[in-house]
């Protein structure tokens, strides 16, 4: 377990380096902020059409509008209990989801990474091609929230993508992790609404996926860009807690231990270059990280009340 001291240096470690956004989710943890800053911090990155960019997802630098960073203002959102239908940033990032879902060529939705990415500097991974597949990454977590529209345009587009995710979950094919990471959003939101989608065969087969790209092996945590037990089940209220509950001590150990040695979450991946950019995207990583780490610790009693 963190110690008051613990804590106290990893404050001063964010307040030092990360992003003014992490620190307004850290100050919310710990009773010291509000989700009015928190969303004062997350419309920074919100531009006039309603979507997110200008790095807001850390690898992708473009100002530009982009799918993948809209999807995290979800994340955050949820993970928050920020109002999305309710708010006027919500209500302005569902219209823009709903005038920028596509069909053609194929029923992708929504490109993760519009062709200006190339124009800016980005991680490797985000190299722009045009979509010829569906991925429910982000389209799983942009439904999770379209299910909830006051708008009926904007909830039966949810449906509509709702029902591709489910169809993808059936084919038994591509588990991908973060694909599993949006597809977990989707679900709990179909079984909030208590939704006929959510079957007992979907449920396993969700359970199949998460246990397909959970890196049981302590030993490549940090050796390897893997998707580790407290990723998947965050929090004890997760639908899959049960389903890792025997691995996650042992994680939550883990993360302890790196954030008593270093202050902060050392990300398992990176940009692979040396630019200041390259550099200065790992810091904002480490920031978002260690804020992530430290939520999961708190929800499972590992920090002081």
């Amino acid at each position: 377990m963190l110690n008051k001291e613990d804590l106290r240096a990893i404050e001063a470690w964010l307040y030092a380096h990360a992003r003014p956004l992490e620190i307004a989710k850290w100050n919310l943890l710990f009773g010291k902020g509000s989700q009015e800053a928190l969303v004062a911090e997350l419309v920074k990155y919100q531009n006039p059409d309603g979507g997110f960019g200008s790095g807001f997802e850390c690898d992708i630098l473009t100002p530009e509008s982009a799918a993948i960073p809209s999807a995290e203002a979800i994340f955050i959102a949820q993970d928050y209990g920020l109002d999305i239908p309710d708010s006027d940033w919500g209500k302005r990032l569902l219209a823009w989801l709903e005038t920028t879902a596509r069909e053609h060529p194929v029923p992708a939705f929504w490109e993760e990474v519009p062709p200006s990415a190339m124009d800016y500097p980005h991680a490797p991974w985000w190299n722009y091609s045009p979509c010829t597949e569906f991925s429910p990454n982000p389209c799983a977590v942009v439904a999770s929230a379209l299910l909830f529209s006051e708008t009926p345009s904007q909830r039966a587009l949810g449906e509509t993508v709702a029902r591709a995710c489910i169809d993808y979950i059936h084919t038994d094919e591509k588990y991908w992790d973060h694909d599993t990471l949006c597809l977990q959003r989707l679900c709990d939101a179909l079984r909030q609404m208590s939704s006929p989608l959510y079957t007992k065969e979907v449920a396993e087969k969700m359970d199949f996926r998460v246990l397909r790209i959970c890196q049981m092996d302590a030993s490549k945590w940090m050796t390897e860009y893997c998707f580790q037990p407290i990723e998947l089940a965050e929090t004890p209220d997760s639908t899959w807690y049960s389903l890792l509950a025997e691995a996650i001590p042992a994680n939550l150990d883990f993360c302890e231990r790196q954030l008593r040695e270093l202050g902060h979450r050392e990300p398992n991946f990176s940009w692979g270059d040396g630019t200041d950019i390259a550099r200065q995207v790992t810091e904002n990583w480490r920031g978002y990280g260690t804020v992530k780490w430290v939520r999961s610790l708190k929800a499972f009693g590992r920090v002081p009340s």
